[in-house]
């Protein structure tokens, strides 16, 4: 192997070496950035949207793609000291219900979810789908089924929230498919959604304060 080949194998490889740790800083500093905002979206919610205070009982509701943001609000519920309750949601599981339920499923209400919607203190849902049409073929006899089976618990809600007996909270985070749905890139989306709701800011909470 000739001189020049020698050097020119080691001009490339330190070339690679420079581009790669020249971009892992950066990536440290996105990734960070992202939990950072996290981290203040889920303080935002739980301190100041829900309020939570000291042994209240919060269920936390929300696709498992929401996983960061459900911990994150986990986390800050309990260093309140509150007791935060998780109910994950697989993505696909209300599609293999329509399709796979029976009429007497379609017409069943869980009476341990009517137990929980009359105890709790407060409830936070978050949307965070993944295909947006994923029901769209459902056959709309049987949404309205599951939608009368569960007009108890709606109306439960409705009425501990007039009273001021439960807190409750919706809110969206972040997915390709909420990002397609309005024409964003991802990233787009998620600064769009952080900067309504002031969580690009030093101090969300204060800030809506």
């Amino acid at each position: 192997m000739s001189v020049f080949r020698i050097t020119t194998l080691n001009q490339q490889r330190r070339a690679r070496y420079e581009i790669a740790y020249t971009k892992i800083p950066s990536i440290i500093a996105s990734d960070c950035m992202v939990d950072a905002q996290l981290e203040k979206y889920a303080r935002l919610i739980v301190r100041y949207s829900i309020g939570a205070k000291k042994d209240q009982e919060i269920l936390l509701g929300g696709p498992a793609q929401a996983e960061p943001l459900l911990l994150a609000m986990y986390k800050d519920a309990l260093e309140i000291g509150a007791h935060p309750l998780l109910l994950p949601q697989l993505d696909r599981a209300s599609e293999i219900f329509f399709e796979n339920a029976k009429q007497h499923q379609l017409d069943y209400a869980s009476p341990y979810r009517k137990y929980i919607y009359e105890n709790i203190n407060s409830f936070i849902a978050i949307m965070a789908d993944s295909n947006r049409k994923a029901l769209a073929n459902v056959d709309p006899k049987k949404l309205a089924a599951v939608s009368a089976a569960n007009m108890d618990i709606q109306q439960i809600v409705m009425k501990r929230t007039a009273s001021k007996k439960l807190n409750w909270c919706g809110l969206v985070f972040p997915t390709d498919a909420f990002a397609q749905e309005a024409n964003m890139s991802l990233g787009e989306y998620e600064r769009f959604v952080y900067s309504a709701c002031l969580v690009d800011k030093r101090d969300p909470v204060a800030e809506w304060k």
